[in-house]
């Protein structure tokens, strides 16, 4: 069975070090770079009878393809490694600005309701903010017809005050006779 495995070494990012692990790990097609962390990684893929095998064989290949310490090992088949890389769709995102445009509302108002939980987010540092642009629009889409209806009722309920008014009594107004 095919599997890829995910080295991370304890060894940071340099060019010399990427191209050695890539020379050193050549037949097993490796692609190296760089972990969150900015420790040098790389994955290859092997071949093995099951996941014991497949992770003994990588911890041994990474002990021949680079004398620095293995700090992660992950392991697991080709299949579920490329289902999880396209599972993990990284989404459009606006910040603050981008966000009180799309709903209509001022940066302070975004702010306000992402602290309360009223809008999907997160802040980043101590002042900015990152919000999914889709579940943005959804809500724009729904407060506007929400405003829509609230406009319509409004006019409605104008429209009676204007026939009320053309009455001298709220009694004449509802009698049907009128």
């Amino acid at each position: 069975m095919e599997y890829n495995a995910r080295i991370e070494f304890a060894e940071r990012d340099s060019d010399d070090a990427a191209d050695r692990l890539v020379t050193a790990l050549e037949p097993f097609s490796p692609a190296a770079g760089v972990s969150v962390d900015g420790h040098l990684e790389v994955v290859i893929t092997l071949y093995a009878a099951d996941v014991r095998q497949a992770t003994a064989s990588a911890l041994a290949l990474a002990g021949e393809a680079s004398t620095s310490d293995v700090l992660a090992l992950e392991v697991m088949t080709t299949a579920a490694f490329d289902r999880r890389r396209e599972l993990t769709p990284m989404p459009e995102l606006v910040d603050a600005t981008g966000a009180a445009e799309i709903l209509g509302i001022s940066r302070q108002a975004v702010g306000k309701k992402l602290d309360a939980g009223q809008l999907p987010g997160r802040r980043i540092g101590e002042r900015g903010m990152a919000f999914p642009r889709a579940d943005l629009e959804r809500i724009a889409l729904i407060r506007g017809s929400r405003f829509e209806e609230a406009a319509d009722r409004l006019v409605d309920a104008l429209r009676d005050i204007q026939a009320v008014k053309g009455h001298s009594t709220q009694e004449e107004y509802l009698d049907p006779r009128n």
